[in-house]
């Protein structure tokens, strides 16, 4: 079948302007406020670690390309934690082709010791979420704003307590020395899961690099990981 230069051109002109609008999706996001509260009594919890990602994702694998904005926040004496708006913020163009933040974004993920770690997720922005074509709303906003988070405390077995903290931040990428912006929740957790260790709770790493492997493998771009996490209690 012979197929006329005019057909050629025209779907390489469809294929360039594909390219051209998957790579340049921009996002912005709205500031998120709430309050962590024990699940129990009610009561504000202060000192809880907090973070908040946009996290990237190839359509059609669905799999994780990375972090396009990474936040972290400590709730005060009120319980309240805040990260400010951000953008715009385009995907990086290195990418993969249709790369855009996932449908569930922002997520937030918390943690305090003794209590049992939450990962919150918005509900479905886009009906098309599944076209690889659709990059979901440019303005992205947490459907948790404003709300009180009730944390609940680890009452059941200390193993499958140390299981939910060793797998707290297997969505978080931490590539382009991410682990920068989460100083103080990878700190927390590396206490704890040193402590969980010691006591033989778990005999395996967590899923986030330890400070140990952060060490090993620090570059020139990223610093010293011991001299930096020395500001936040490490």
């Amino acid at each position: 079948m012979r197929v006329s230069l005019k057909v050629i051109v025209w779907a390489a002109a469809i294929v360039m302007d594909v390219s051209a609008t998957a790579h340049a999706a921009s996002y912005s996001a709205k500031p998120i406020t709430a309050t962590i509260v024990d699940g129990s009594t009610g009561e504000p919890l202060a000192g809880v670690n907090v973070v908040a990602a946009w996290i990237l994702e190839d359509p059609v694998s669905g799999n994780s390309q990375g972090d396009l904005e990474l936040m972290e926040d400590v709730t005060n004496s009120a319980g309240e934690f805040h990260f400010p708006a951000w953008g715009p913020k385009s995907v990086p163009r290195t990418a993969f082709l249709g790369t855009r933040l996932t449908n569930e974004d922002p997520r937030i993920v918390v943690f305090k010791r003794g209590y049992l770690p939450n990962t919150l997720y918005n509900e479905s922005h886009s009906t098309l979420i599944r076209n690889p074509q659709d990059t979901g709303p440019p303005l992205r906003d947490s459907q948790w704003d404003g709300k009180r988070i009730a944390l609940k405390r680890s009452e059941g077995s200390m193993r499958d307590y140390a299981s939910l903290v060793h797998g707290v931040l297997s969505d978080i990428g931490f590539a382009h020395c991410g682990w920068k912006r989460i100083p103080k929740m990878i700190v927390a957790l590396n206490e704890e899961s040193d402590r969980l260790m010691a006591d033989k709770v778990v005999p395996y790493p967590p899923a986030w690099p330890s400070i140990a492997e952060l060490v090993a493998n620090e570059t020139t771009e990223c610093g010293s990981v011991s001299e930096y996490l020395k500001r936040f209690g490490k």
